[in-house]
């Protein structure tokens, strides 16, 4: 969600990001790190009592998304899928990430850094979503954001 870090990623937009949710998933930090087998990182599970807050990036075309497969390991750690998000009264068809099976596990928690990425999109979010974030128990690592 950290809109700084999705700039520097290279994707083109048509507009400024906006607030989003998705309605009948939950976010968990379930999907086992590339780097750290310890670590988790986020993932999005059906519950149809919950919704997920985000950001929403207005793409300038439909093959922007796939300059971020290589960042979110797809379609090996991630698959990605079109849902419908609702941001400014208006449901919105959008590209998300969903882990794989064979690489979530229950047991992680995430790093902080990782959390910290996260929280830069708070302007997005609301308080109670970012204080559900931050309530989230982190792995504990004094090391910063691998290279």
């Amino acid at each position: 969600m950290n809109p700084a870090r999705v700039k520097k990623r290279g994707l083109r937009f048509e507009a400024d990001a906006m607030a989003a949710s998705l309605a009948n998933f939950r976010l968990r930090f379930n999907k086992r790190s590339r780097k750290n087998p310890r670590a988790g990182h986020a993932n999005i599970e059906p519950d149809f009592s919950s919704r997920v807050e985000g950001v929403l990036y207005p793409l300038c075309d439909y093959h922007e998304i796939e300059k971020m497969d290589p960042f979110e390991s797809a379609p090996n750690h991630y698959r990605r899928e079109l849902v419908f998000v609702q941001s400014n009264e208006q449901l919105i068809l959008a590209w998300t990430y969903i882990a794989n099976d064979s690489v979530v596990d229950n047991t992680l928690s995430p790093p902080e850094w990782y959390i910290r990425h996260l929280l830069e999109g708070s302007q997005f979010l609301s308080s109670d979503y970012i204080k559900s974030i931050r309530q989230v128990e982190c792995l504990v690592d004094s090391s910063s954001e691998p290279v």
